[in-house]
């Protein structure tokens, strides 16, 4: 969705939707063979992009007889939505949708199994905008990926605490969720004054748009780490196949490992796994650009997670409630 601000009753009706799809999803015995995973073309998702990309998922489940299917979604509530409606076994996301559907479901449906990536978001602002401070983002139109998640909760949490509010709460800024590509035309025609985002669009708009980075979020976080990406495994398969959860959070562990060790090799392989798997690459010097914004961890910084979950329950985003048990093993 793009153009105006949504309303108060819009926004809500939008993270509320994550609960309207059943927790547990139809399944026979025959499910157990097959392993689905959701991901998302971006750069923190890079380990189960190259996982998959490189057949080490597929291999690593392979000695039990199980098939393992990707589907590629465009930002992390629908990543959740598929995975409540039983349309995929496990994923990687970003935590404040894990958040929201763990506390509508009472901890029923999904549990953090991993980490996957720290870092890799920012606030950038149009050059030749004006916009220097968080003051001069009065009255102006900023764009996050979608309704709901991490970046946009990380937005209207930021803009709280600099003593503004997006327009459905009374405030001064315009927040509209778009898909990247529509944030690049935007900025490039001046309807747009700034965008938060993950990378790779980051360094994208950037080079793209010649934007400018106005906040980086590792700046707002004590260590300099939070949790970008996280894996979340569906409770139901879990229970009828753990063997095939294990597994994959393991192989998943591999890629991370493979991706700190040699990071010439890490970029090079997610490329590959973009364009293969999404239909597009980045320029070598975007990625390298973005790459050096981010870390990728199999510890889900959960601490930072509390926080985020504390933060959307108090601007009314995520539903007020326990998250004890969000976060645990295989």
């Amino acid at each position: 969705m793009s153009g105006a601000g949504l309303s108060r009753r819009a926004l809500l009706a939008g993270v509320a939707g994550l609960a309207g799809a059943s927790l547990v999803g139809c399944r026979s015995p025959a499910d157990a063979r097959v392993l689905r995973v959701g991901c998302m073309g971006t750069l923190a998702h890079a380990p189960s992009l190259i996982g998959l990309h490189s057949g080490r998922f597929e291999r690593a489940l392979s000695a039990r007889g199980v098939r393992v299917e990707r589907a590629v979604f465009g930002a992390g509530p629908e990543v959740m939505s598929a995975l409540l409606a039983g349309a995929i076994d496990v994923g990687c996301l970003g935590p404040v949708p894990a958040v929201t559907a763990y506390v509508r479901t009472r901890g029923r449906a999904v549990r953090v199994v991993s980490g996957a990536a720290s870092g890799g978001a920012a606030l950038v602002v149009r050059r030749g905008a004006g916009i220097r401070c968080a003051s001069d983002l009065r009255g102006r139109r900023i764009a996050t990926p979608q309704l709901g998640n991490t970046n946009d909760l990380s937005l209207r949490a930021w803009l709280r605490s600099q003593g503004m509010d997006a327009t459905e709460y009374g405030g001064e800024v315009t927040v509209s969720p778009m898909k990247g590509s529509a944030m690049l035309a935007q900025m490039r025609r001046g309807m747009l004054d700034g965008a938060w985002v993950a990378e790779p669009w980051v360094a994208r708009l950037v080079a793209d748009a010649g934007a400018v980075v106005l906040i980086d979020e590792r700046t707002l976080w004590g260590e300099g780490r939070f949790a970008t990406a996280v894996l979340v495994m569906h409770r139901g398969y879990h229970a009828m196949a753990r063997e095939n959860v294990r597994l994959w959070v393991e192989a998943h562990s591999a890629e991370v490992a493979r991706l700190r060790e040699d990071r010439l090799r890490g970029m090079r392989e997610t490329n590959e796994a973009l364009r293969a798997i999404v239909g597009r690459g980045v320029a070598e010097g975007v990625l390298a650009q973005a790459w050096g914004r981010m870390e990728f961890t199999t510890d889900p910084l959960e601490e930072t997670i509390g926080a985020m979950a504390r933060v959307g329950m108090e601007l009314g985003m995520v539903p007020r409630g326990s998250i004890a048990g969000l976060v645990g093993s295989v």
